[in-house]
């Protein structure tokens, strides 16, 4: 593998690791986890077995929060989050970058800072432009679209907080050109707010976005470059927003109600379904994950159920969803049953579900946390609505466990790609660090069959 390095070119879970890894794994067939977390934590004898490749990105490059997604050239786009100053691993801020993988060549880029790009580095007072946030976006012409956020302005040491006298700025609308590799700021849409969830609507030409931290929706018109604030989604922010092939754009708000836009008229509706929340009533039903099938005329999610969000992030559980806008007789939400290998509340950000996608199987997966063991890997074929646990996943030449899922994508070859942490027992190399991950779904073996 070939690393090339190009020095020019919420509050929730603010979690750290350093460098970025690639993992890909073999065949999966493993046993259901105990669910005791006092007893040392080993592999099966049949555990996923995966290979990794650093990204090359220094200490500090923790997270990719729902950021990697495939162009349609077969290339992963990911945003890595850049918490060394925040974890005190440097003395200057640093901004999240964009890195791309080509699966062809098994090849790393790293493409570029946000901070360079949207013009603040050594603007020290500032709050920096330290995390991509939101997914990564095609549109027209073959450009990269995505969004910024901070880290420090959330998280960053008590005796650290006087230095940011200028506050935060806002999170930018960012443009990436792979052609040229240049960037392009195409600006801050809502000042002080960093962009969250993200979506492309093709038919209309524009960009949505839902900000972080007064839960706004905001609209980029691509043609004519001007910004928007079309109203408010709620009391808390939502991570995701998706666009489907009807031209409307689709989110809920805190409570777990389905909300639709339309570009046409400018209104943002309440509609009648909300995505299912079990036998819990918390403070927040939010979605973290979230896909469109190819036809982009459903989508399928987890709604993810937390209280004391932002304070201790008690995950109550999830569960699998199905919204169709269009039958008929009207609009339907399916409940799918629980997401998760277990019932058990887990308190962690290794508890919320992340990650989803849907793969050229016509099954969705996703990763299923587990409290006190190794991540899960779970489907769900559309086709015919049967499930799949395919055990845990390991790094077994380190004896090294999947902690935690944070993106997801299915590349152009089939594979799923993920991305997320390692840990080790007495071990704390993996701390630091975040990972990628490869699996070939032919090679995935149900255990509950």
């Amino acid at each position: 593998m070939v690393i090339r390095h190009n020095r020019r070119v919420a509050l929730f879970l603010l979690f750290a690791l350093p460098a970025t890894v690639l993992i890909s794994c073999t065949e999966a067939r493993l046993h259901s986890a105990p669910n005791s977390t006092v007893a040392p934590i080993t592999a099966p004898q049949d555990a996923v077995s995966v290979t990794i490749r650093h990204y090359g990105l220094g200490p500090g490059s923790w997270h990719l929060y729902s950021s990697m997604n495939t162009a349609p050239n077969g290339d992963i786009y990911v945003g890595i989050c850049n918490y060394s100053y925040a974890m005190k691993m440097s003395d200057q801020l640093n901004g999240a970058h964009l890195v791309r993988y080509r699966p062809s060549e098994d090849r790393m880029e790293d493409l570029g800072d946000m901070q360079d790009v949207t013009g603040q580095r050594g603007q020290d007072n500032t709050f920096a432009q330290s995390k991509i946030h939101t997914p990564i976006l095609f549109g027209p012409g073959g450009y990269v679209y995505f969004g910024t956020h901070s880290v420090e302005r959330d998280y960053v040491p008590e005796e650290y907080k006087s230095r940011f006298t200028e506050g935060y700025p806002g999170g930018h609308f960012i443009r990436y050109d792979p052609r040229t590799n240049a960037f392009t700021d195409l600006g801050i849409p809502a000042n002080g707010e960093s962009l969250m969830g993200m979506t492309i609507e093709p038919t209309h030409r524009k960009l949505f976005a839902t900000t972080h931290k007064k839960a706004l929706l905001v609209e980029y018109d691509i043609p004519s470059g001007k910004s928007t604030i079309r109203g408010s989604i709620g009391e808390y922010p939502t991570r995701m927003i998706a666009s489907l092939s009807d031209g409307t754009v689709y989110t809920v708000n805190d409570k777990g109600w389905v909300l639709r836009y339309n570009p046409d008229n400018e209104k943002i509706e309440k509609l009648p379904f909300r995505i299912p929340f079990g036998r819990y009533e918390v403070e927040l039903i939010s979605i973290f994950a979230l896909c469109s099938n190819p036809a982009r005329d459903r989508l399928y999610g987890i709604s993810t159920l937390i209280d004391q969000p932002s304070v201790k992030n008690i995950i109550k559980g999830g569960y699998l969803f199905e919204f169709i806008p269009h039958t008929d007789t009207g609009p339907v939400l399916r409940d799918l049953g629980s997401a998760g290998i277990s019932e058990e509340p887990v308190l962690s950000e290794a508890g919320l579900y992340h990650a989803i996608t849907y793969g050229k199987d016509n099954k969705i997966y996703w990763a299923s946390p587990m409290k006190g063991r190794p991540v899960h890997l779970a489907s769900y074929d559309t086709q015919t609505g049967e499930r799949a646990d395919y055990g845990e996943m390991w790094f077994l030449p380190e004896h090294a466990y999947v902690h935690a899922i944070f993106a997801g994508c299915t590349g152009d070859d089939g594979m799923l790609y993920w991305g997320g942490l390692l840990k080790a027992e007495n071990e704390t190399k993996w701390d630091n660090e975040a990972v990628f991950i490869i699996c070939d779904p032919k090679s995935l073996k149900n255990i509950t069959g």
